[in-house]
């Protein structure tokens, strides 16, 4: 995944409130969390971005779009995997 990806599968408007539960899915402590969203102003929409942001970062090559999709099904955002990976298939075939 690249940073790009975020904003393609317009993922912060589908995870919305619920960033803070896929932060914890990504092993965020809580500590991590809250200072996120201050350093944000109290926006869930460019919280979720950094938080996933900084994953990708710390994951590298390994940040990848089932890695992703299993930690929004632990977040209770099973939809959102679901479409995920689905958008995924459909552009790695557009790909071929």
């Amino acid at each position: 995944m690249i940073e790009k990806d975020i904003h393609d599968y317009k993922l912060p408007r589908k995870i919305g409130e619920k960033w803070r539960d896929l932060a914890r899915a990504l092993d965020y402590t809580q500590a991590d969390i809250e200072s996120i969203y201050k350093e944000q102003g109290g926006s869930s929409w460019e919280s979720c971005i950094v938080v996933l942001v900084r994953w990708m970062g710390r994951e590298g090559r390994k940040a990848i779009v089932e890695k992703l999709a299993e930690a929004l099904a632990r977040a209770e955002l099973r939809n959102v995997a679901d479409e995920l990976m689905c958008m995924d298939e459909i552009t790695q075939v557009c790909l071929l």
